[in-house]
């Protein structure tokens, strides 16, 4: 089979040949329709190490068809079955031709729901409704949401909407501040911009927001921790800044703020199976009839590089797929 490598200096992604897997006990093999690019696919590309590299193929999710099952009840449910899928193996991502998986990471799909939109059903939905969960429990009445123009970011605010729950949205320009108001969002506010700081702090005295969903990190947190009340805490799934956090210690510590972080294969863990399987049926019907997810291209295997670039060139335009 073809599946994409990192090369040694992590300068770009390369094609090459490698031993399609055999499915063990518990497992399946996928052969893969479609993989969306995601920031934390890029993140783990950078992170990986030379060893790592080796074997290493990326893509976090997407959808196939099962077609090899190895021992076990659910892998011979599922063989046959088109699927969401997860990679659970670094040494087996979904931007390959096959991908070889755990059953439980795979999940049937309605058959209205289009490839394209079934590769993107876990990661963005379920992170979405895995931070509004958490919102929920602690009983908000007002969020923050940075990165607002991005996928996971509309589907909060799609969200938040419908249970009225106040959101304050936060963008890196003027240009992302019209569309998002476009849209009918409100409280939009561009953290570029010379009346940030001002403008934060007012709608921070308005609404006493106690809760941040963060996946920009570095330097927008170090702006916002001394506006944001007593007891406030910063959730963090993301670091599109890549720049650290550093904030003086009296500010975390008189006024009880916190920051925590959050990975969704940490959480789902946590939750077991079966909420698993529940969070997907919601991702599933919220996808079908109110997510909205615009994707801007498609690209083939061999086209990976090209793929990733035009990502990173407006990654809040669309989704990117990849089509193995």
């Amino acid at each position: 089979m073809k599946a994409v490598f990192v090369n040694s200096d992590h300068k770009e992604l390369v094609i090459k040949e490698a031993d399609k897997p055999k499915p063990g006990k518990g497992e399946v093999l996928v052969k893969m329709l479609a993989s969306p690019i995601n920031p934390s696919d890029l993140a783990k590309i950078n992170e990986i190490d030379f060893e790592g590299s080796k074997s290493y193929i990326p893509g976090t999710e997407g959808c196939g068809v099962v077609v090899e099952a190895g021992k076990g009840i659910l892998p011979k449910l599922l063989k046959g079955r088109r699927v969401a899928c997860h990679a659970t193996y670094s040494y087996s991502g979904c931007w390959s031709e096959y991908l070889l998986t755990k059953a439980g990471s795979c999940f049937p799909v309605i058959k209205k729901i289009s490839d394209d939109l079934a590769s993107m059903l876990i990661v963005n939905p379920m992170t979405a409704i895995a931070l509004a969960d958490i919102v929920f429990e602690q009983k908000q009445q007002t969020v923050i949401v940075s990165s607002a123009a991005s996928t996971v970011s509309q589907m909060l605010n799609t969200i938040f909407r419908k249970k009225q729950i106040e959101v304050i949205n936060i963008v890196n320009s003027a240009e992302k501040v019209n569309s998002l108001k476009e849209n009918g969002l409100l409280n939009v506010l561009n953290s570029n911009s010379a009346s940030f700081p001002d403008d934060f702090k007012y709608l921070s005295g308005k609404y006493k927001p106690s809760i941040m969903i963060d996946a920009v990190g570095g330097e927008l947190i170090n702006k916002l921790l001394p506006f944001l009340p007593e007891n406030a805490k910063i959730i963090s799934y993301g670091n599109l800044s890549n720049e650290e956090i550093r904030f003086l210690p009296p500010v975390i510590v008189r006024q009880s703020k916190s920051i925590e972080g959050f990975f969704l294969g940490n959480y789902t863990k946590q939750k077991g199976m079966l909420k698993t399987f529940i969070m997907l049926i919601r991702a599933n019907k919220l996808l079908k009839s109110h997510f909205k997810i615009n994707i801007q291209a498609c690209f083939r295997l061999d086209e990976v590089n090209i793929a990733v670039q035009e990502y990173l060139n407006n990654m809040t335009k669309g989704k990117v797929i990849i089509k193995p």
